[in-house]
């Protein structure tokens, strides 16, 4: 009987000799290793080789998927492996016949999520297991905060802002934004591009809900009914009345109007 250790694991082994030299192949006990055992001198000399070992076992980093590497054919070697359950592109590399190895994460594939605001698909590149980075949505402009843990597979999306709102004016439908909102609930004041109503914005939600208010329009304009020049009057209220002298002729006016001066009415009261 002649006792040795795998040179793989360290495994004690044993093999029985009828000879005073020769080789024998065997197996490991331990780690399933095929070796050549070669002695001489009644095996007070002895030489043992592995010849294949069994694949390296591993789990993927990232999703716990089961991968191994097969047709170890040297003592020290590596090898690139993708896995199969989630794309992570792995380098093994290995020594002592796979008895150690060690994983080195070469590609990680995207991390994938929803903007929680649109629902829009989105990805984000990652080289590190856990951390967080900003990015903006390709279909709503928001800007987001994406903190991710193991490899992405927890995942946590935070709303920083949207880069706008839009709306129309409620006082001529002309279409109008507020650029970079920064919060998910709010109000801000504008004045329309269009007929220089002055608007109060409110919003919900990051903007999915809003709501226009009219505080003021300029002065509305009009033409006396008698001398036909050119009036203007301030208004603070969408509907009313008031009454005018025109500076020219000095015809005392009643002047009507509703929706904020978009339909207009003078009645000469007095004039001369």
């Amino acid at each position: 009987m002649v006792k040795f250790e795998c040179p793989r694991d360290s495994h004690d082994l044993e093999i029985d000799i009828g000879e005073k030299s020769g080789s024998d192949e065997i197996e490991c006990d331990g780690c399933g290793a095929y070796l050549k055992v070669t002695w001489s001198d009644w095996g007070e000399d002895i030489e043992v080789e592995v010849l294949s070992v069994c694949p390296i076992e591993f789990e993927c980093p990232k999703c716990d998927c089961d991968l191994e590497i097969k047709d170890i054919e040297e003592e020290s070697g590596s090898s690139e492996i993708e896995c199969d359950g989630c794309g992570m592109h792995l380098e093994v590399v290995w020594s002592y016949w796979g008895g150690y190895f060690e994983l080195e994460i070469l590609e990680v594939p995207p991390v994938r999520f929803e903007c929680p605001k649109d629902s829009c698909d989105l990805e984000m590149d990652i080289e590190e297991d856990s951390g967080s980075d900003d990015t903006e949505c390709d279909g709503c402009g928001a800007y987001l905060k994406v903190t991710w843990s193991d490899w992405g597979e927890n995942i946590e999306i935070e709303i920083l802002g949207v880069s706008m709102v839009k709306f129309g004016c409620p006082k001529d439908s002309c279409p109008l934004e507020i650029k970079d909102i920064e919060e998910e609930s709010g109000s801000s004041e504008i004045e329309c591009d269009g007929c220089g109503a002055y608007l109060k914005v409110t919003w919900s939600d990051w903007g999915e809900d809003i709501e226009a208010e009219i505080l003021g329009v300029p002065p509305i304009e009009f033409r006396c009914p008698i001398c036909r020049c050119v009036l203007y009057m301030h208004i603070e209220e969408e509907n009313g009345r008031n009454d005018i002298d025109c500076r020219v002729c000095d015809a005392y006016l009643e002047v009507a109007w509703s929706d904020w001066g978009e339909d207009i009415e003078v009645i000469p009261l007095e004039y001369f």
